[in-house]
C-alpha cells in the first residue's frame, strides 16, 4: 500500500489543484418551450424575443431553436473572469444546422461585459460570427475588425455546422487574441472537416474587457434559416497551469517507479 501513496498523492494534487480550475458549461436548447412565458429559458437568458422551437431537428434528434427575429441569448450563471490566473482562454461552440438556401446565416458567438446588455453591435465585446458576405469575422466594440475576405462559405441546406471561437487575453496589457474556426459536422455534434478558419493578424486592443472581472458567453442569431443547438463555454488553464499539472503526473509516475 505504501508503494503507491506517492502515485496517488500526485493524482490527487493534478485532480484538485486551483490552477486547474475551470467554467464548463453546455446547453442543448432540450428544457425550453416556444413563446413566453417562457420560465425555463428565462431562468438562464435574458432575450429580445421569443425563442421557436425546432422539434426534433436538433443534434441526435433532440430540439433546437430558430428565430426570425433578433434574439439574443446571454448565459446569466456563465460569470467568467478573464483576469484570473488559469483562466485567460476560453472557448466557445455553437453547433448550428443550414436549413434554408434564402438569406444569410448569421450565428454570433462571443463574451459580452454584463447579463443585461442585449445587443453584440456596441459595448465592449469580443465576438465572432458568419457575416453577411458569408465569409467569418472577428468583431469588437461593435465593429469588425477581420474578415475572411473573398473566401466565403459554401454552406449546404440540411448540414450541421460547429462555429468555434477561442478568445485568448495575452500578457500584454489590453490585448486578445482570437482564433474562429467552422467545421462541418453531423447529426450527432462530432465535429468533422475544417471549412474555414480566421485568426487576427495584429492584436486585438479591447482595454475595457482585459480588466473585466466578469463576462459573459453569449451567442445570437437572428436569421430564420438556421436551427442552433449545443452552446458550450471551456475554460481552459494557462500553459503554464498546464505544465505544473503535467509535471505533478510525471513526478508521481517517477516516485512510484523508484520505490516499486
Amino acid at each position: 500500500m505504501k508503494k503507491h501513496r506517492p502515485l496517488t498523492l500526485g493524482f490527487v494534487l493534478a485532480i484538485t489543484s486551483p490552477l486547474h480550475a475551470a467554467v464548463s458549461f453546455v446547453d442543448n436548447f432540450d428544457t425550453y418551450a416556444t413563446g413566453g412565458p417562457n420560465a425555463a429559458f428565462d431562468a438562464a437568458y435574458n432575450r429580445s424575443s421569443a425563442p421557436t422551437i425546432s422539434a426534433s431537428t436538433g443534434l441526435g434528434g433532440s430540439q433546437s431553436l430558430q428565430n426570425g427575429t433578433d434574439m439574443v441569448l446571454n448565459r446569466k450563471d456563465t460569470a467568467i473572469n478573464l483576469t484570473t490566473v488559469g483562466e485567460n482562454s476560453i472557448t466557445l461552440d455553437l453547433f448550428f444546422q443550414h436549413v434554408s438556401a434564402t438569406g444569410v446565416a448569421r450565428p454570433h458567438i462571443g463574451l459580452m461585459p454584463t447579463n443585461s446588455q442585449l445587443t453584440f453591435s456596441s459595448g465592449t465585446e469580443l465576438s465572432a460570427r458568419i457575416g453577411g458576405n458569408n465569409w467569418l469575422e472577428i468583431r469588437s466594440n461593435g465593429s469588425e475588425l477581420f474578415n475572411a475576405g473573398t473566401a466565403t462559405l459554401s454552406l449546404t441546406v440540411g448540414n450541421w455546422y460547429d462555429l468555434r471561437a477561442t478568445i485568448t487575453r495575452t500578457a500584454t496589457t489590453n490585448q486578445f487574441n482570437m482564433l474562429v474556426e467552422l467545421y462541418n459536422s453531423s447529426n450527432t455534434g462530432v465535429v468533422g472537416t475544417l471549412v474555414s478558419s480566421l485568426s487576427n493578424s495584429t492584436a486585438i486592443t479591447n482595454a475595457a474587457m482585459w480588466t473585466d472581472t466578469e463576462v459573459f458567453a453569449a451567442l445570437r442569431e437572428n436569421s430564420s434559416i438556421v436551427n442552433i443547438d449545443r452552446f458550450s463555454v471551456v475554460q481552459v488553464p494557462e500553459p503554464n497551469a498546464a505544465a505544473l499539472l503535467g509535471g505533478l503526473g510525471a513526478f508521481a509516475l517517477l516516485r512510484r517507479r523508484r520505490i516499486v
